[in-house]
Formats: C-alpha cells, sequence, structure tokens
C-alpha cells in the first residue's frame, strides 16, 4: 500500500499534495526500476543461473570470460586459467555472482550471463529437464521484482509511468502481466494494488486525500468512481442506450471489489496460490480487467480535473 505523510500543523495546497501524490505513484510502480540500481536478486535466481552450466553445459569458459570482463572482472575475481583443469563452469558462475553481489555489479553480471544463455540458445530448448529450469528461473525473478521473457530478456516488474495519465503506460504492464504466467498469484496482487493507487490519486485530484487515508478499498474505489461521475445511478436508464451504460458501470465497479477479495483470499507475499476455482487465464482475465478500469479512471481524472 502507498502511503503519503501529511502534517495537520502545515496543510498544504491541494495542488502540491497531488504533486506530491503524482511522485508516490510513480515511486510505487517504478520501484522494480529502483531494484536495477541494486542488488536485490534472491540467492535462487544466482543458483539457477549457475546451474545451466551443471556438468559443462552452457556457454563455453570463453564466453564467460567475456561476461566477467564485461563487467570488469580480471584474475582477482575470476581465478579461472585457460588450459589448467581446475574450477568447473557451475562453480566458476556461483564464485562470479557472489562476488558481483559484494561488488554492487549482480544485475549487469547477470544480464552479461543470460546474453550468454541466450546466444547458446538456452531459452528455446524443448526438453523437460531444460523447460524446468527456465520456468524456474523466471520464478525466481518474479520473486525479486523482475520478469525474464521466453527469449531471456530481463526487465523490471510492474514499471510504469502515472505521468501519461493514460494507455500506453498501463498496456505495458500488462503486457508484462500477462507474460508472467508462472505467478498468476501476482497479477492478481498488482492489480488490486494498481487499483487502489489509482483511487487514491483521484481523491487527491478531488481535494479527498486526507479520507482517501482512512478508506478500506471497496469504499474507496466506490468513493473514487463517485467523485468522477461514474456511478451507475447517475445515467438516466430510460435514455437510449442508458441500460447498458449502467450495466458497464455497475460491471467495473464489481470488476474493482472482486480483484480486492480474491487478493484477500490469497493471503501475502509472493509466489501465492490462486484461491480456488481460479485458473492461470482468469488470473490474466482479472488483471486485464483491472488495468482497463485504471485506464477508464484515469483518463476521466484528465479530461475532468486536467490531472
Amino acid at each position: 500500500m502507498i502511503t503519503l505523510a501529511t502534517n495537520a500543523q502545515h496543510p498544504m495546497g491541494a495542488l502540491k499534495r497531488l504533486d506530491m501524490w503524482r511522485v508516490a505513484l510513480h515511486e510505487f510502480f517504478c520501484s522494480a526500476i529502483i531494484l536495477s540500481m541494486t542488488n536485490q536478486f534472491s540467492g535462487d535466481v544466482q543458483r539457477l543461473i549457475a546451474k545451466f552450466f551443471f556438468d559443462g553445459s552452457g556457454p563455453s569458459h570463453s564466453s564467460l570470460t567475456t561476461a566477467f570482463i564485461g563487467v570488469g572482472f580480471g584474475p582477482e575475481e575470476d581465478d579461472y586459467q585457460r588450459g589448467v583443469q581446475g574450477i568447473n563452469k557451475q562453480r566458476r558462475v556461483t564464485n562470479a555472482l557472489s562476488f558481483a553481489d559484494r561488488r554492487g555489479k549482480l544485475r549487469p553480471l547477470i544480464e552479461n550471463l543470460l546474453s550468454e544463455l541466450r546466444v547458446d540458445g538456452a531459452f528455446g530448448k524443448v526438453d523437460n529437464k531444460s523447460e524446468q529450469l527456465v520456468a524456474q528461473l523466471r520464478t525466481a525473478f518474479l520473486r525479486s521484482g523482475w520478469t525474464l521473457d521466453k527469449d531471456g530478456h530481463l526487465s523490471p516488474l510492474g514499471s510504469i509511468d502515472l505521468d501519461t495519465a493514460g494507455r500506453p503506460a498501463l498496456e505495458d504492464q500488462l503486457a508484462r502481466l500477462q507474460r508472467n504466467s508462472e505467478d498468476p498469484g501476482l497479477q492478481i496482487g498488482t492489480a488490486k494494488e494498481l487499483l487502489e493507487a489509482v483511487a487514491k490519486f483521484v481523491l487527491e485530484a478531488a481535494s479527498m486525500g486526507e479520507a482517501a487515508h482512512k478508506m478500506d478499498f471497496q469504499p474507496l474505489i466506490g468513493l473514487a468512481i463517485e467523485r468522477l461521475d461514474l456511478h451507475p445511478k447517475t445515467v438516466d436508464s430510460n435514455l437510449p442506450g442508458g441500460r447498458a451504460v449502467r450495466e458497464v458501470r455497475q460491471a467495473a465497479r464489481q470488476v474493482a471489489i472482486a480483484v480486492n477479495e480474491l487478493r484477500n483470499a490469497q493471503g501475502t507475499g509472493h509466489g501465492r496460490t490462486l484461491p480456488t476455482g481460479v485458473s492461470p487465464e482468469m488470473a490474466r482475465y482479472v488483471a486485464r480487467e483491472a488495468a482497463s478500469l485504471a485506464d477508464w479512471l484515469l483518463s476521466e481524472l484528465k479530461t475532468q480535473y486536467g490531472q
């Protein structure tokens, strides 16, 4: 949940508070980008990357040397000597990742190793053992806040720029959610956080930021919809298409409520199991619907409030 400290003794203008909320939202959805400047990859990620080199498999020693040199590693950091019997590739990679972790170079080294693995065809192999190893690595990356696509390219999970207040950023987020089929539970959690953050952003624009801090999810979403004049009851059902419009608005609100209930049924943390009856396909559907609703709210906000 995003929180924004306030000081009752020194009230700020609505515009300044809104600017702070914009920053807070941007930081929330770009938290995975912040990870790119640190070494917050789990030990599972490091161990699984090393497993690609088990028993001599994977890219050659020469390819590993290229990857290590790319992050400035030399003989001091890598004790492999060409033509001399000694350390195997898996141990060599394990040692290098550990050293990179301590030196603040874990992200670039992982990128270099993934590049060598892509060239070696590691992400296109169809045998069960290779596919299982790739799936395990993707899940480990997800738990560290990253997504590994089918071709072996790494990108931060959940990065989105709400300053655009619109579809391109949300579609980018949605595309990432759709790719992360190994952890559909994470999709639902991300969808819920997205809707909650957008609802608070809407209420801050409507000068109701203080109230938003104290509200649970369902009334929060309901009030945000009301402030944007999107409540079903505001539509005259006697007008042509009026009944259909009311039903669409009601369905949108129900999507938000369902996302929250599904998220609560999962518990906390990454790698959550899906509630009974929720398939990975349904989780992807929920994520798409939540993104569409967030897009709608942000678009209406921009139209009505210029934010």
